[in-house]
């Protein structure tokens, strides 16, 4: 070879050996700083779910503990509550305080000192929390204890006001402590942690913590560019120039980060997990030597080799042909061992039956062996010495059967002295010309920090998973077209669906609760848009069964790894039962209260009527007898005005025994009409001069109510018109009856002197009149006397039968009472038959109906007895009869009325069904204000008991009576 071609071969080998060597050690690096990244990634995200966790399970306890009423009046319950409260996390929570709302510490339980009294509305996220009324945390302060803290504000309402918040004082230093401090990556790796304007609230560097990281890092602009990242909420890495003390002296390196934001309820802080890239490369300085060592070796060895062949060239040119193939030979074969020998990956060759023929000293070293040699002396039998699972090894081999080689297949496998590792293995079969196997060759890594890392976020997914699935509230989110992507199991059987993977994909119209879709989609698209998250909203919700529930929900953006609203994250809890006790026990207050007003007329007119009746009987009949003697004009006109008044007072009488006798309605059917009619009747000589017109509405249904309780109160609102008129020139009363969506009206118009606005309020007050000595405007006749208890009985008697009086008046142009009272059928309509049959229903039972008024009996036992609910129905019309069909039958449920005629009740009759069957449904009927403040009690005590007040619909009837035969069949 030519001197020339020479220099020139050597130049372009040293040129490839070169771009080899760059390459492996390039390829080498950027995969050793990207798994460092990730170990980093998962450091950072270990400790932002817990802090995340923690702040939120701190956030969920508080919002439940200030809806309390012992934490809103501050009682000693409340402060035993918030006692327990500085215990929940004793070595991060110094202090829990209950705030008033004009920013004053009302009490305080602190492991430091009391601060019960101290005014705080000055510091900035007091002030936040008493302009919005939003939970708020504060930035990293320094404590009057000594300390470094950060303060969490949750609210405190009593119904909509706003009544103060429940705080807690963190030690700051705990947060890291807990969560940061145990992060090492190396030697030199650590934890720091900044708040969102760039503050390191924590960083093991001296001199750094509480400073900004602008500040501190002002002579590297690397750490900057990823500052202003962390401060816009971003997540990601970086790779940036630092200072540090090694060895005594200041050092510049280059340093990988990882960093993520930490959602803390209205703010956010940053975590940055770092690592010296110099420690990183320390494992690939081996490498790089060698690859050097290499590069060299071959570059002598080439050089002496074709100087050898250079002097043979002229003696005998076949000889340096030959010479020439053997020194390429050799050298590929040393190259060959060298990467063997120095590869970073563990290399192998075994046998099909199980044994390793070579492998090298990486394979050796990553399975706790001093040598290639000793590996191979001490394994005989890969599938049990090497392999923890056998199974592992069948599938492998059969794998490389089928296809010849195999990549990347993973197992756990067993290293000298017993411990395990994880490898991921790639492997080719050699083949003989009959086809069969003859040996395996391939490589090994050890993957084991991977697979950790994998099984710990696992294991965090399926922890987050069976939160979900655990939590007894309701959990869904959906993307940002408001289709859902998820939920967990108590979601998705609210949604009439078995499995949670079920509702994946569909929107909010294609649920049961289509009716509301609008209303939800409306709330997400809000928190989607804004960014900011809705609490407690309370909305309804049809189920999949047609019944209408109350839910309390909560609902926040969700966002992605970069902090981007990508839909929306909701939770939800059914509090229907919760209303309805608030609203039964506000009825309960509401009767009770008027059953109090009521009690000392009642205890009066109880012991008093009987004889004042009778007194004024006396007087009456004497002065009737009078009259007719009577020829004296002036002693004739002083009988009639006595006569007038005894008839008054027993009017007065008459109604004050009404107001205070707490009678349940006796019902029966009749037309209002023909009512109307009678009472006008009654009242005849009162109408004299003036003119009644009729208004009765066509094909009235007849109404099921207490004739004696409507004709006396449509006796008072007659009167009263009459009474209105009586200085009108030209009276005229209008009685309009009709029917409208069930309901009866019946309206009672005057053109009198009319009510003034401000006492609209007080005419059903008990002895409220504007008549008599409290006519001071002359808008009545002289003479015109009122007892101040007949509007009062009114409302009384419309109320027992759940109907409603509205009264519309204006001063001296008149008065217009309105009274709707509901209609209750002979049997079922066409639609209720519909509404009832999509139901669910038990039918085909055998029943007692216990009532004694026909009326309602009638009705019941048509509903019971015919389509769709085909009952077979006893009734009894007192308690005697009841307790003897009892005695004889053997009923699926029991539909019993409270009041009963004869000396046995309702209660008599439950107390002798429970002596001998403690689980037979009973539906007590009744609207007896006794009955009702006890029947919550005998609810509670028997879960196989149900009420329902008089009058009830008979759509309410039925769901009652089926309610309890589906719930104890």
């Amino acid at each position: 070879m030519k001197p020339k071609y020479l220099m020139m071969f050597l130049f372009c080998l040293l040129g490839f050996c070169l771009y080899l060597f760059y390459m492996i050690y390039s390829e080498a690096k950027e995969n050793a700083i990207t798994e460092l990244n990730k170990m980093q990634r998962v450091h950072a995200g270990q400790a932002q779910r817990s802090i995340e966790f923690f702040f939120s399970d701190l956030m969920t306890y508080l919002t439940k503990i200030s809806r309390s009423d012992h934490i809103i009046h501050l009682d000693e319950k409340g402060k035993n509550e918030l006692d327990f409260s500085l215990n929940l996390y004793p070595d991060i929570i110094t202090a829990v305080t209950r705030m008033d709302a004009n920013g004053k510490i009302s009490f305080t339980t602190s492991h430091t000192q009391d601060l019960t009294g101290r005014d705080i509305s000055g510091q900035s996220h007091v002030k936040k929390i008493l302009e919005t009324h939003q939970p708020v945390i504060s930035d990293v302060f320094d404590a009057v204890q000594g300390y470094r803290a950060i303060a969490l504000h949750v609210p405190v309402f009593k119904a909509e006001e706003f009544w103060g918040t429940i705080g807690v004082l963190i030690n700051f230093s705990a947060i890291p402590k807990r969560f940061l401090q145990n992060i090492h990556l190396g030697e030199s790796g650590y934890a720091w942690m900044a708040s969102k304007d760039g503050i390191e609230i924590y960083c093991p560097l001296p001199g750094h913590m509480g400073q900004s990281v602008f500040k501190n890092s002002r002579d590297f602009p690397g750490v900057i560019s990823m500052a202003h990242r962390m401060v816009a909420g971003e997540e990601g890495v970086a790779h940036y120039l630092s200072s540090r003390v090694k060895d005594g002296r200041l050092k510049t390196e280059k340093h990988h980060a990882v960093y993520l934001p930490v959602a803390i309820i209205d703010s956010f802080w940053t975590i940055v997990v770092v690592s010296s890239e110099d420690e990183v490369l320390a494992g690939l300085i081996s490498l790089r030597n060698k690859l050097i060592l290499v590069v060299c070796l071959l570059l002598f060895v080439t050089s002496l080799f074709s100087y050898s062949g250079m002097k043979a060239w002229g003696i005998v040119r076949e000889a340096a042909k030959r010479k020439k193939v053997e020194e390429e030979l050799a050298e590929s074969e040393r190259k060959y061992r060298n990467i063997f020998e120095n590869a970073v990956e563990g290399i192998f060759q075994s046998t099909p039956e199980g044994r390793f023929i070579t492998v090298n000293p990486s394979f050796a070293k990553m399975f706790g062996y001093a040598s290639p040699e000793e590996l191979v002396n001490s394994v005989s039998d890969i599938s049990t010495q090497y392999y923890v699972n056998p199974e592992d090894r069948t599938r492998y081999r059969q794998i490389l059967r089928e296809k010849g080689y195999i990549e990347h297949f993973e197992f756990k496998a067993r290293c000298k002295g017993g411990s395990h590792i994880w490898v991921s293995n790639s492997t080719r079969a050699y083949f003989d010309e009959a086809g069969k196997i003859i040996r395996y060759e391939g490589t090994v890594q050890d993957i084991t920090t991977r697979r950790l890392a994998e099984d710990a976020l696992r294991e965090s997914r399926q922890i987050i998973e069976g939160i979900l699935q655990s939590v007894p509230v309701r959990v869904f989110w959906k993307d940002k077209n408001l289709v859902y992507l998820g939920c967990n199991s108590i979601f998705a059987r609210d949604a009439g669906f078995s499995d949670p993977k079920d509702i994946i994909g569909k929107d909010d119209y294609q649920m049961s609760w289509q009716e509301q879709a609008d209303l939800y989609r409306s709330d997400d698209r809000e928190v989607i848009e804004s960014g900011r998250p809705k609490f407690f909203i309370e909305e309804p919700q049809t189920t999949p069964s047609g019944n209408s529930i109350t839910l309390l929900t909560s609902k926040a953006p969700l966002r992605d790894a970069k902090g981007e609203v990508i839909g929306v994250l909701g939770t939800y809890m059914d509090i229907t039962e919760r209303k309805q006790a608030e609203a039964e026990r506000l009825i309960a207050q509401k009767a009770a209260d008027e059953h109090g007003k009521q009690a000392l007329v009642g205890r009066i007119a109880g012991k008093m009527a009987h004889d004042f009746n009778n007194i004024l009987g006396i007087i009456m009949g004497n002065t009737e007898l009078s009259l007719i003697d009577c020829t004296d004009d002036r002693m004739k006109s002083t009988l009639e005005l006595i006569y007038q008044q005894t008839i008054r007072g027993k009017n007065l009488t008459k109604n004050l025994v009404a107001f205070a006798k707490d009678q349940e309605p006796k019902q029966e059917f009749f037309p209002i009409d023909e009512k109307m009619d009678l009472v006008i009747n009654l009242l005849k000589k009162d109408l004299e001069g003036v003119t009644v017109i009729r208004e009765y509405g066509r094909g009235m249904p007849d109404l099921l109510a207490d004739p004696g309780m409507v004709e006396h109160a449509m006796v008072n609102l007659i009167q009263n018109a009459i009474h209105a008129t009586s200085l009108t020139p030209l009276p005229e009363i209008i009685i309009r009856t009709h029917y409208r969506d069930e309901m009866i009206f019946i309206e009672i118009e005057d053109n009198g002197c009319g009510i003034p606005p401000e006492s609209l309020g007080d005419i059903f007050e008990p002895s409220f009149t504007l008549k008599g000595t409290r006519d001071t405007a002359g808008m009545y006749k002289p003479g015109i006397r009122g007892t101040g208890y007949g509007m009062s009985n009114v409302k009384k008697y419309i109320d027992q039968h759940k109907g409603c009086i509205e009264i519309h008046s204006e001063l001296k142009k008149g008065t217009r009472v309105t009274i709707s009272l509901p209609v209750t059928r002979k049997t079922l309509t066409e639609e209720e038959i519909k509404e009832v049959k999509k139901e669910t229903l038990c039918s085909g039972k055998y029943i007692l109906l216990v009532e004694d008024e026909p009326a309602i009996s009638d009705v019941q036992y048509r509903i019971l007895t015919q389509d769709p609910l085909n009952h077979r129905v006893d009734i009894a019309g007192n308690g005697r009869i009841a307790m003897d069909l009892l005695d004889r039958n053997t009923y699926d449920a029991i539909s019993l009325d409270y009041l009963l005629p004869g000396q046995l009740n309702g209660m008599d009759v439950y107390h002798h069904i429970r002596k001998t069957n403690k689980t037979v449904p009973v539906l007590f009927i009744s609207g007896n204000i006794e009955f009702l403040e006890s029947v919550r009690a005998l609810k509670q005590q028997d879960p196989h008991t149900d009420h329902l007040s008089k009058p009830c619909k008979h759509m309410d009837y039925i769901s009652g009576i089926n309610k309890l035969l589906d719930l104890f069949p």
